[in-house]
């Protein structure tokens, strides 16, 4: 996160989930990638989004959260969640080929997950399908359409990402 895009339309995306999580009343941490000059304001940042920062928390050499990052911050939290850039320029069915594969990789390792399919794309993880099941029906309650919630298998929506 850089200073300079503070407030932008992906940060109100992350607080929209932030405060859909908050409802259902989880707590929200952060571990923050910061980059740029921030001067000890990222204080007002972790306001914004009603987040807490994660305690201890050492910045990593790198500035992108892998999936072996999201599966390890799951032994430590109910629900992880990224804001996943790492797609190529590709056509949406591309893109929906590497979130079933990305989602695919969750399920061998024992965990779940479903993304939240837009410009801006958001992977939801958990260890307990329960606490994602939750969160996506909150999410239909506020009116996020079935076509914006993409899993493996999504017998709900009816959208079904191709077989890996």
């Amino acid at each position: 996160m850089n200073p300079a895009y503070f407030g932008d339309c992906y940060d109100m995306a992350k607080r929209f989930f932030c405060d859909a999580l908050r409802k259902l009343e989880y707590t929200v941490y952060i571990e923050p990638m910061l980059t740029g000059e921030w001067s000890g304001n990222e204080v007002t940042f972790y306001a914004f989004l009603g987040v807490k920062p994660v305690e201890n928390h050492k910045p990593q050499d790198s500035r992108t959260a892998t999936l072996a990052c999201v599966k390890q911050a799951l032994w430590r939290h109910a629900i992880v969640f990224v804001y996943d850039q790492s797609f190529l320029r590709a056509n949406a069915r591309g893109r929906e080929e590497q979130m079933a594969s990305k989602l695919s990789d969750l399920e061998l390792g024992g965990y779940s997950g479903f993304y939240y399919n837009s410009h801006a794309c958001f992977l939801f993880a958990s260890r307990c399908k329960c606490h994602l099941r939750l969160l996506q029906d909150h999410l239909r309650s506020l009116g996020l359409p079935d076509s914006r919630i993409f899993t493996r298998v999504a017998p709900r929506s009816g959208r079904e990402a191709p077989e890996a």
